[in-house]
């Protein structure tokens, strides 16, 4: 699929600027159209250029793990509107980086994050593919869905 490797190198590029090593565990199909990846979801639509959807799921420890380092290491007491918004724009860089990593022949615009904190959420997504790449942080896993439709 065109955005899988720009997405791991963005993810690596943007991740490595706060001191963490992602390592990168592969790809799947996720089959069925709702998706369930932790406890917070970072949801982006894409608009133009593609069509679909990216979707960030954290378990709640490394959530609060990746917003301690991206706020220099201060404790987080809580998954407050602070954390939220330092994983919404995480995202955006990612899904930023990626995009224009992606070389793709038309302008790729996306969606503000949408974030969802809820430990027992699924996503539905259209009838199209969809995959999901597995990283680990710290020993914990976290995924981004790449779902495009007419793909």
């Amino acid at each position: 699929m065109i955005l899988v490797q720009p997405m791991v190198d963005s993810v690596t590029q943007n991740l490595s600027m706060f001191g963490f090593a992602p390592e990168y565990k592969g790809v799947s199909d996720i089959q069925g159209n709702e998706i369930s990846l932790g406890d917070v979801h970072v949801l982006f639509g894409l608009t133009d250029g593609l069509h679909g959807s990216l979707t960030f799921g954290f378990k709640m420890p490394t959530a609060m793990n990746i917003v301690s380092f991206m706020m220099g290491g201060m404790e987080m007491p809580s998954f407050d509107e602070m954390c939220q918004s330092a994983l919404g724009e995480l995202g955006n860089m990612i899904v930023g980086t990626g995009l224009n990593n992606a070389q793709s022949p038309t302008l790729i615009n996306f969606s503000p994050p949408t974030l969802v904190v809820d430990g027992h959420i699924f996503i539905s997504t259209k009838e199209s593919k969809t995959q999901k790449l597995e990283f680990e942080l710290n020993g914990t896993p976290f995924y981004i869905a790449i779902n495009l439709e007419n793909q």
